[in-house]
């Protein structure tokens, strides 16, 4: 009976252990199988992340380097633009002046001339805040549309507040061998007399009646006007609604943004993007990668954003884009 039991074991040994083993193998296979493919697909996600990571990364620097150099360009031609448009703006003044003089010379006299060419100045459009004036080579007003209690007046010994004799500096351009030149000096803008702007201007020597005939422009208000302009073409470069160019000026004030805020300093104080930020601007460096938490106003959830960041010193500023 003993012996029957024994065999009866051997045979259900036979019997199951293949397949219990079988099944262990295949476990175990399966295991393996799994976790292999699990690990695979870790190594591929992760390769994938990084390779988006290092080309949007190439791509917003690319993007901000572009924009860097045109801002920069741009403010190096400022001075040459101005300097073109105020001897363009004089020529075309001297140009009509000299055609109604050469028109009315025989007809009418320096009096009635001297109106006319008043008149049409008047009439000649310009952006504010400026305006042509006419001296004569003795230092006085014949021409002043924003300063009229100007004319009739010597002005020979007048100073500007850097202290230069601005009116005798004029006259020596106009009675130099070109008879035209440059002239830098200070002035008050119209309807502001508490303090004195730099101006930058094109003097002209208007021959028949020994005047000569100016424009200037604050170089202030010029430069904010390219700054605008800098400004408008960066929004028009725009990419889409997260990859938006951004400006920030010295006051961490947004010049250019598509978020909610106008200052750093509305931001959660807990935003990782205030420090690191901070960080950038204390430091040396002149350009820097950002990681930081970024709230989706439109659903309120917050995504990791990478952004590039560069100062521009011309306008000290700092521009940046993230994707």
């Amino acid at each position: 009976m003993e012996k029957i039991s024994n065999e009866d074991f051997i045979l259900k040994i036979i019997k199951y252990v293949p397949v219990i083993l079988i099944i262990f193998v295949s476990a175990l296979t399966t295991i393996y199988i799994s976790s292999s493919y699990a690990y695979n697909l870790k190594i591929e996600k992760e390769k994938i992340e990084k390779e988006y990571i290092d080309f949007n990364k190439d791509l917003i620097k690319d993007n901000i380097k572009t924009v860097s150099e045109y801002i920069v360009n741009k403010h190096a031609l400022t001075n040459e633009v101005l300097r073109t448009q105020l001897k363009d703006q004089i020529y075309v003044a001297y140009n009509m002046m000299t055609s109604i003089y050469n028109e009315f010379k025989d007809t009418k006299s320096k009096e009635e001339i001297t109106l006319i060419i008043k008149t049409a100045l008047k009439n000649m459009e310009f952006s504010n805040k400026k305006y042509y004036f006419i001296y004569d080579l003795d230092g006085i007003g014949i021409f002043h549309p924003a300063k009229p209690e100007r004319e009739g007046i010597n002005h020979l010994d007048e100073k500007d507040a850097s202290g230069n004799f601005l009116i005798q500096e004029s006259i020596k351009i106009a009675k130099s061998e070109t008879k035209e030149g440059y002239q830098t000096w200070m002035f008050d803008k119209p309807n502001e007399h508490v303090k004195e702007y730099e101006k930058l201007g094109f003097i002209k020597q208007f021959e028949p009646y020994n005047w000569f005939i100016g424009v200037g422009e604050y170089i202030e208000d010029f430069d904010n006007q390219i700054k605008q302009n800098i400004l408008t073409y960066i929004r028009d470069i725009g990419t889409n609604d997260t990859g938006h160019i951004f400006v920030i000026d010295k006051n961490a004030g947004f010049l250019l943004t598509k978020t909610k805020y106008s200052n750093i300093s509305d931001m959660d104080k807990n935003n990782l993007f205030i420090k690191s930020y901070e960080d950038f601007i204390n430091s040396n460096d002149e350009d820097k990668y950002l990681e930081y938490g970024f709230l989706d106003n439109s659903n309120n959830e917050y995504f990791k954003k990478i952004s590039y960041l560069k100062k521009i010193k011309v306008y000290d500023w700092v521009i940046g884009t993230g994707f």
